[in-house]
């Protein structure tokens, strides 16, 4: 599967090209979410993931440059595009709202890579919240 230009834009910024190995990813078999165990499986993974972001968006450290927090930003990233799994969608909103108190100005010399950044984070979590939502 090919993601779709919002989500692509979300994991790879403007120009998807930059990440030609990292602009598909690989459907679920057909029927494998029907299956019990399967699908305990992947919520066991969402699951651990929610509970790292949760704990990585208490740090202020964190929150203050969150493009640094590989292991954060990539859980986050993984919740995005996991299927067979359900994440409350206030996960997201409080992620949001704790994004946006802890933030601080970038250092001018910087000021364009955050504002390309902060636009894909910002719309990962408005992703996160429309797709939970459902």
């Amino acid at each position: 599967t090919t993601f779709s230009p919002r989500l692509a834009r979300i994991l790879h910024g403007t120009d998807a090209r930059d990440f030609p190995m990292q602009g598909t990813w690989a459907d679920a078999p057909e029927g494998v979410f029907d299956l019990a165990g399967a699908r305990a499986v992947a919520q066991e993974l969402a699951d651990a993931c929610v509970a790292a972001v949760d704990e990585d968006f208490e740090n202020e450290e964190a929150l203050e440059d969150p493009c640094r927090e590989a292991f954060t930003i990539g859980r986050l990233a993984l919740l995005l595009v996991l299927d067979g799994i359900h994440v409350d969608p206030a996960h997201f909103a409080r992620w949001r709202d704790a994004w946006h108190a802890g933030r601080v100005e970038p250092d001018p010399s910087e000021a364009d890579f955050f504002r390309e950044y902060d636009a894909s984070l910002e719309d990962a979590f408005a992703y996160g919240i429309e797709r939970f939502t459902r």
